[in-house]
């Protein structure tokens, strides 16, 4: 543990991480509180956005893409198949890797 400390870019992906399974955590409760009319990241659609896209304001903190829904929900929508996406490439690279290791350990050099 103590070599990983030492390592600034892997700390920064652990706390990059854990950020990302807050922010997954987060989504059911924001849902209950947000407009699915404003904030559904497929359906949703401002009225009083006249501008689209627009920029970053109090009420679309990453702003509205060129259809008028909002980004942020947009993005906290495509977290969870991401999650998913990135733990099945990390568990399928760590079990190649283990068994490319192992087999080399086995049968020698290739």
């Amino acid at each position: 543990m103590g070599i990983f400390s030492h390592n600034r870019l892997a700390v920064l992906g652990v706390v990059f991480l854990l950020i990302t399974y807050l922010w997954h955590w987060s989504i059911p409760t924001l849902k209950t509180v947000w407009s699915k009319n404003i904030y559904d990241p497929v359906v949703g659609f401002d009225m009083n956005v006249f501008i689209n896209p627009s920029p970053p304001s109090a009420k679309h903190l990453l702003g509205t893409d060129a259809l008028g829904r909002d980004v942020l929900s947009m993005l906290m929508a495509a977290t969870p198949p991401s999650l998913t996406m990135a733990l099945t490439a990390a568990l399928f690279a760590a079990v190649i890797g283990t068994l490319v290791v192992h087999s080399q350990h086995i049968f020698g050099e290739w």
